[in-house]
Parts: structure tokens; C-alpha cells; sequence
């Protein structure tokens, strides 16, 4: 019987020809080969690294980052050693030699500056690719991985998982352990045919077995041997909400590691893999963290200097626009006071902080369109690709609004509201928002107390909107 996965390569090949990649085998020297999937033909786009993890080859583990950001990144997607077709004959095991090799290998395809993305075990090689090559690596996001792999994160992540090493559960022998494998590193593992595991475990993991043991044994370090470097690139960590492998604990120990310095967004009802659990919603996040956009320490010098500046002077307000309201005929930037910062966890379960902006008045006849941001230095070059975009409020009919976002806005004909973590600005005492009109029109935007940011219980999508379909009025 054929084999599944050979069957899928082919076509998935094709695909990535088709998004503008091809195949390339790199010599580093004589011995040590590395299969990249680059780019086809020569770009000055941004170039984009993916490693992958301790399981399936690059292009397997990457497939939907590759085929949804190929056409604005240069992307490059190496396997590394003895995964895929990437071989060496030398007898080092190491991360820093995978990376020495990543690197030496980029700098032979021409790139001389990169954001790095690495999954577990991946990711472990990023970080020591930003270490030894500070000039190469720009940037990083980290996906379900640590710094290193100490005594005590192996200790803690086998005891979550359940097994008695990382060899049992990353090289399986039996169509049982790629089950497991698999239904470890997934929140929610969709039903698969025992074939398709059968395939996997012949294609994946009959090959090299000896040497992942011996990479898998260069990997833990000793707990008294660690120190972690003074990384000077900007780093994101974006991870799966429900691993148990490296859970949300590891990830804010990393940022503990990383001295506050990485930002975090958690992808919830996603386990290890989630680039490929929640591949949509994962490229969303990165899309946002790759786009350029005014990095966090000089945003915050700006804003802190705003807020020496007279609150009405040109068009900079407090949250209360007067009973008069204000016309939204240009750029309209507010400043909010939040009631707490630094919630608890506990007060962020019990209570949710939103941002509301009240009393937004539209004619029924009128079209109405305008983008929403947050801490924003800048609104001449933003567009909804920066991470400062919270939304966009659109009426195109009476009572009727459609929203151009995710559940970052929610609702409705009276109120736009926002989710304050969702926009990392949960650790700020002020907010700035800023509305920018689409329309040639003005718009008459709000009333008196227009504003606020205000805490109240959780409450589903649904419950939310049919609350507001019961208070709501006739829009003016």
C-alpha cells in the first residue's frame, strides 16, 4: 500500500512552487548538506526564518505560515540536522552547531538580516542563533519553547506529559507512541485513521532514530551550567494556551529570563503544535508582530512625554468631549485613565477591563467608516497591519454593524470596546486611543463622558450581544 504522506509531499511541494518557493540544497562543506525551501527568485522583502520542532520537517511543521506569507516575506525554511533531508557526518549534536550550521547555510542564500520563528525545539536553536550570530537574527518569535533545556524544565515537562525521557515520547517505535506523540502536542486531536499513523511513523521516524537520540542527549543542560545571555533582538513569545509540554508557567519564566523584555500572546484551545492546530488565527498574531510598526521602548518615551502636553491642545482630549461631542473629521486622539493597573490573575478572572467608547451618533442614511488604535505614536503610517490596530467600526445600513476584526471588537451601535490585553497595553496607567475616519464626511462621534475604561464580569460573545440588543436605542 502507498504511503499517505508520500502521496501529500508531492502536492504540498507543488503548492509551495506555486506560492513562489523552491527546493535548495545547501553545502556548508564537504559532508554537511541542509535541504532550505527559499524563495524562487532574488526579493528585498523582509526575510523570515521558521525552524521547526522535534517531530516533522519544515516544510510539514510550516506549511500554512509559508503558503500565508510568502508573497510579502522572503521565506526560508531549512530542516535541520537529520530531519528531512538535512544530513552531516560529523559527530557534534549540539543546538550551537544546528545554529552554526543555520546560520553559515543563510549567509551563503544572501541574507543578512532576519526575524527568526522557532518551535519547540526549534526554538531552543533560534535563541542560540540570536546568541552567536547578534547581527544576523533582528528579531525572534518563540513558539512553546525554552532558552534551554535545564534538569529541572525536563523534570517538570516529562512529569506533565507522562513519560520517563524525551526520547520515549519524541521517538516513537510503534503506531501507539505517534498517537500519543500527537495526542500530547494537541489540545484537541481530530479523529485519524490508524493508517495515516502508520504512514507517519514510517515516513518520519524510521530514519536518523540514532542520531535524534544522540540530539536529544546534548540537549538538557544542567541546571548549575546555565546562565542566560543579555539577547539584544526584540523577541515575541506566541504560544499555544493549552500546551502541557512547555505550558503557559514556562513561558512566563522565560519572560522572567528574558527580563520582562518579550511580549506574550497566548493562543487559547491550542496545544504545542499550534501552528498547525490554529494555523489562522497563528498567522493573524504574527502577521501583526512581523509588521512594521514603532518598537514598545521608544512608544512608550513618546507617550510619556505626551502627557506633559495641554490635554486641548490641537486635537489631543480628555475622555469627556464636552456635552457639545465632537465631529470625527480628522484624526481624533484621546487620552483614558485606566482605574488599576497590574491586575492580579485572580482580578482578571473575575474581571474583564474594557475600554469604552460611548454615545457614537450616525445618521441612518449616512456610511460611516473609521479604524481604531491604541497607543499609537504615529497614525499617518499606521494601517490595520500594525499591532497597534485594535478594529474598525463600519455602519453601512440602519442599525447595522459589521466589524472588520476578530473579537478584539465587539459590538455594537452605541459603544466600540476593546480588549486592553488583546493590545498589550494592559500595563499602562494611560491609554491613547486614536480614531482615524475612512469617510469624506464627518461623523458626529460622542456626547459628554464619551470614554472610559471600566472593569466588569466576563461575559461570552453571545450573552454580550443579545445584552446590547436589549438596551439598545435608535441611533441619532
Amino acid at each position: 500500500m502507498v504511503n499517505t504522506l508520500s502521496l501529500y509531499k508531492p502536492l504540498l511541494h507543488g503548492l509551495m512552487k506555486l506560492a513562489g518557493m523552491n527546493r535548495k540544497v545547501v553545502e556548508i562543506e564537504s559532508g554537511t548538506a541542509i535541504n532550505f525551501w527559499v524563495p524562487s527568485d532574488e526579493t528585498t522583502k523582509p526575510a523570515v526564518v521558521f525552524l521547526h520542532g522535534f517531530g516533522f520537517d519544515g516544510i510539514l511543521t510550516w506549511q500554512f505560515q509559508v503558503l500565508a506569507l510568502a508573497n510579502k516575506y522572503a521565506v526560508y525554511v531549512p530542516d535541520l540536522l537529520f530531519f528531512g533531508d538535512s544530513t552531516t557526518d560529523k559527530s557534534e549534536r549540539s543546538p550551537a552547531f544546528q545554529a552554526e550550521c543555520m546560520a553559515k547555510c543563510l549567509q551563503k542564500l544572501g541574507v543578512e538580516k532576519c526575524t527568526l520563528v522557532g518551535l519547540s525545539y526549534g526554538g531552543m536553536v533560534g535563541f542560540k542563533m540570536a546568541e552567536i550570530y547578534p547581527n544576523l537574527v533582528d528579531s525572534m518569535v518563540i513558539t512553546c519553547s525554552v532558552m534551554a533545556l535545564t534538569e529541572s524544565i525536563t523534570r517538570d515537562g516529562l512529569q506533565r506529559i507522562g513519560f520517563p525521557s524525551w526520547a520515549q515520547y519524541l521517538i516513537p517505535e510503534t503506531v501507539e507512541g505517534v498517537k500519543t506523540l500527537l495526542d500530547v502536542a494537541f489540545y484537541k486531536l481530530p479523529w485519524i485513521p490508524n493508517f495515516i499513523y502508520k504512514d507517519i511513523l514510517e515516513a518520519m521516524y524510521f530514519d536518523h532514530r540514532k542520531e535524534r537520540h544522540e540530539l536529544l542527549e546534548d540537549l538538557i543542560v544542567k541546571d548549575k551550567n546555565f546562565t542566560a545571555p543579555n539577547f539584544t533582538q526584540r523577541i515575541h513569545l506566541l504560544w499555544g494556551g493549552d500546551d502541557i509540554i512547555f505550558d503557559k508557567t514556562e513561558a512566563r519564566n522565560l519572560i522572567e529570563l528574558l527580563q520582562g523584555k518579550a511580549t506574550l500572546h497566548c493562543i487559547e484551545r491550542a496545544g504545542h503544535l499550534v501552528e498547525l492546530e490554529r494555523p489562522f488565527v497563528y498567522n493573524r498574531q504574527l502577521k501583526k508582530i512581523l509588521a512594521p510598526s514603532v518598537p514598545l521602548e521608544v512608544t512608550r518615551n513618546v507617550l510619556k512625554t505626551r502627557q506633559n502636553v495641554k490635554l486641548q491642545r490641537n486635537n489631543i482630549l480628555s475622555s469627556n468631549f464636552s456635552s457639545h461631542g465632537r465631529f470625527l473629521d480628522s484624526t481624533l486622539r484621546t487620552r483614558v485613565n485606566r482605574p488599576k493597573v497590574r491586575r492580579t490573575k485572580k482580578e482578571k478572572d473575575e474581571e474583564e477591563e474594557i475600554l469604552v467608547v460611548h454615545g457614537i451618533a450616525v445618521p441612518e442614511e449616512r456610511y460611516v467608516k473609521f479604524d481604531v488604535y491604541v497607543n499609537v505614536v504615529n497614525e499617518t503610517i499606521m494601517n490595520p497591519r500594525f499591532r497597534e490596530f485594535a478594529g474598525t467600526f463600519v455602519h453601512i445600513d440602519p442599525g447595522v454593524i459589521r466589524v472588520a476584526r476578530e473579537a478584539i471588537l465587539k459590538l455594537s451601535e452605541r459603544r466600540l470596546i476593546l480588549s486592553l490585553e488583546d493590545l498589550e497595553a494592559d500595563g499602562d496607567d494611560i491609554i491613547w486611543v486614536t480614531s482615524v475616519s475612512r469617510m469624506k464626511r464627518a461623523l458626529h462621534a460622542c456626547k459628554s463622558e464619551d470614554t472610559e475604561v471600566r472593569t466588569e464580569e466576563p461575559r461570552s460573545l453571545t450573552e454580550e450581544l443579545r445584552t446590547e440588543e436589549e438596551e439598545s436605542e435608535p441611533v441619532t
